[in-house]
């Protein structure tokens, strides 16, 4: 998740220097956002307290 995490921060900060509104704007820092809490999900692995509130708020922020 780590790795994939990174790639998407790439992609979306890609996004952000070619976005031509501020909607376009937003919603690359959405998906910047969404991916610091995917690699936050590949650190606190599935048992711990860290990785139900991260979890939680990926799926709130991803959808």
């Amino acid at each position: 998740m780590g790795i994939t995490g990174i790639l998407l921060i790439l992609f979306s900060a890609a996004l952000v220097l070619f976005s031509h509104n501020k909607v376009e704007t937003v919603g690359a820092g959405l998906l910047i956002t969404t991916s610091l809490f995917l690699i936050m999900i590949g650190i606190f692995h599935a048992g711990t307290y860290f990785h139900v509130f991260v979890s939680t708020y990926f799926n709130l922020t991803w959808q």
